[in-house]
């Protein structure tokens, strides 16, 4: 019943990044975590006299706090508030423009789709080495995309940015921020594969004090987050890039060569075939990494992204 509010949500966030303001979802968004973190314990465990919902009242919870970021994003746009100012009578159909959306937007919607289902494949095929491997799989992912987040951030902005210079028809420009992000982002990224790598041990004891998940935790670093440079450095910015300048088959056809070309073969065939071990599962992941990213450099080097797709009017 939420998942209607949830896109008006999404929908909010990307009008406002796409006109330069991403303050203003930032804002929302800490707003309705905040929110969620106070009504999860009250309506799971039924404080302050509300009946006691368990899983349900973190479901309930979570609907209402994104419910009301959605309406408050709805009121900035209506009311003149926001970069963008909406009418009621603008927001008749226009169906030869939603051809136009539909045409740029389907391929990215089918690659996030095939993506999702991946992982699913993924996780049966970690799991299939015990709880032990896929613990510290999650565990360590879960530390390095927290030391990341700040390039994920770098890559929405370059993203409004790419966008804003290739309508333009600024091309080098929006290649030159393009390598920027490129090289800050490996930076980010390697920073936080060393940090990992030195910390890994004290880190874990705090979430999971157990010396077999934190032995395996050396071989997911070693095998697979040494090769997130090149993930989040490289094969995020340039997907970003085909995204952002509307070449979303081109993301798609990145993000299922990764996953269903590479990550999900090399993974089980390392894994459960050549090397028999979850080594050989992570190293699979690693290369996928590695592999994707060195692919994708090379077609962000012959410029074909750099043509903008929407005319003017």
């Amino acid at each position: 019943m939420g998942l209607p509010f949830s896109f008006m949500g999404f929908a909010f966030s990307a009008l406002m990044r796409a006109t330069g303001d991403t303050r203003t979802p930032v804002k929302i968004n800490m707003f309705t975590v905040f929110l969620n973190v106070i009504l999860d314990p009250i309506l799971i465990f039924g404080l302050f006299g509300l009946p006691r919902l368990g899983v349900a009242g973190a479901a309930v919870a979570t609907v209402f706090s994104n419910t009301l970021g959605s309406i408050i994003g709805a009121y900035l746009l209506f009311s003149g508030k926001a970069p963008i100012h909406l009418k009621p009578r603008e927001l008749k159909p226009d169906f030869e423009f939603y051809k136009r959306i539909f045409k740029v937007g389907l391929p990215s919607g089918i690659g996030q789709s095939a993506n999702s289902f991946g992982f699913v494949m993924l996780t049966r095929i970690i799991f299939g080495f015990g709880d032990v491997t896929y613990a510290a799989y999650t565990i360590t992912t879960r530390l390095v995309n927290f030391l990341t987040s700040i390039s994920r951030g770098i890559s929405m902005a370059m993203g409004t940015m790419i966008a804003q210079n290739v309508g333009a028809e600024k091309y080098e420009r929006a290649k030159k921020i393009a390598e920027r992000a490129m090289i800050i982002n490996i930076l980010i990224a390697t920073s936080a594969v060393v940090i990992i790598g030195i910390l890994r041990v004290p880190i874990f004891r705090v979430f999971l004090n157990d010396e077999e998940v934190i032995k395996e935790s050396a071989v997911v670093w070693k095998y697979f987050l040494t090769s997130v440079p090149f993930f989040n450095g490289i094969f995020v910015v340039v997907n970003n890039v085909f995204r952002a300048s509307g070449h979303t088959k081109k993301s798609m056809t990145l993000g299922i060569l990764r996953l269903w070309g590479l990550r999900i073969p090399l993974s089980y065939i390392l894994g459960y075939i050549l090397l028999g071990s979850s080594i050989g599962v992570f190293l699979g992941m690693g290369l996928s990494n590695v592999i994707a990213g060195i692919f994708a450099f090379v077609w962000f080097l012959k410029g074909s992204r750099m043509k903008r797709i929407i005319d003017e009017g």
